[in-house]
């Protein structure tokens, strides 16, 4: 196991101790560029591109601020991060600190000199969305050899690998195969569901088409009930069943953003969560400012958020949970 993501996690572990005491950003997310190399049908991050977007060393400075609010974690997205020929050099920087970070990718950017780039900076967690394994199902349908690729350097370089799944009524029953496949690769899954409801919103895309529905709850239920019983999916329990709910309808949760969990748009302005046009409050203005007022939203099943709020909440469950997966027992 990389030595840093341990300190890292413990540094983590405490920051999420004390949020229950006081207000912590335990998780955000930067959009680290607006501009993609794909256009996907459920996605809105490339709406709404900055003119200039922050400098690698303007988000070295932000990070810095974020850290001392207590942030431990900051999920590097986009568009597509891996665009941005600097993203090695900004990993390199949060590493050096041992500051958890996760790099979300498409996948379709990844080749053995650009993950190299990034795993001798000091990755320590690589998400690839993927929707399906079947060659031209979707525009985030990945070639199983992909994960051969990265399988290789993550054994070099020790660092941590999820595949993100949305769930939809197009791929539904595809995923069983996809995570059975996954689990033989020992990479983990990190599922989520399509949102739902329409608005205004700069990540969201509203796709009727994907939704669930009554004729199709039965395949998103069975579907749920593999996942809750695949040993390499790495959200709880909890999330699984809410999806389920709130496919249905529900409102499983109680959504803490703009204090639990922010987001920092490629200019550097603060958004309460992902979905959130930005605020006029610039990353510079923000351990004045913080935590910020959240919208009022007709709620998302968002895994990051959901499972910030529930690791809080049942801290002890959490800390189990992560040491069995350190040290597989």
């Amino acid at each position: 196991m990389n030595t840093k993501i341990i300190k890292g996690g413990l540094s983590y572990f405490n920051s999420l101790i004390q949020s229950k005491h006081r207000p912590i950003p335990l998780y955000v997310n930067i959009f680290y560029t607006r501009r993609c190399n794909l256009r996907c049908d459920f996605c809105a991050a490339i709406k709404n591109p900055a003119k200039t977007g922050l400098t690698l060393d303007q988000w070295k400075e932000c990070s810095d601020i974020l850290f001392s609010l207590g942030n431990r974690f900051i999920s590097i997205t986009g568009g597509e991060p891996i665009i941005r020929r600097d993203l090695p050099a900004f990993i390199n920087y949060l590493s050096k600190k041992s500051r958890l970070h996760s790099v979300i990718s498409n996948g379709r950017l990844l080749n053995e000199d650009r993950l190299r780039e990034l795993a001798e900076a000091g990755l320590m967690h690589l998400g690839v969305s993927t929707q399906s394994l079947i060659p031209g199902k979707h525009v985030k349908s990945q070639n199983r050899e992909l994960f051969e690729m990265i399988l290789k350097y993550k054994k070099k370089y020790r660092f941590e690998v999820s595949a993100l799944i949305t769930l939809t009524s197009d791929n539904v029953e595809e995923v069983p195969d996809i995570v059975r496949f996954l689990g033989q690769k020992g990479i983990n899954v990190a599922p989520n569901i399509v949102t739902s409801g329409q608005g205004s919103w700069w990540f969201r895309n509203y796709c009727p088409t994907l939704q669930f529905n009554k004729t199709n709850f039965h395949k998103l239920k069975k579907t749920i009930d593999y996942l809750s019983r695949a040993k390499n999916v790495i959200y709880s329990g909890n999330y699984l069943e809410d999806i389920y709910k709130y496919a249905q309808g529900q409102k499983p949760f109680l959504c803490e953003a703009g204090s639990a969990y922010l987001s920092i748009n490629d200019d550097g302005y603060v958004m309460p969560c992902q979905d959130f046009a930005p605020t006029k409050i610039h990353y510079t203005k923000l351990a004045a400012l913080y935590p910020i007022k959240k919208p009022n939203c007709n709620d998302c099943m968002w895994p990051c958020y959901y499972e910030e709020t529930y690791k809080r909440n049942h801290s002890l469950a959490f800390a189990v949970q992560s040491a069995r997966r350190v040290f597989n027992i």
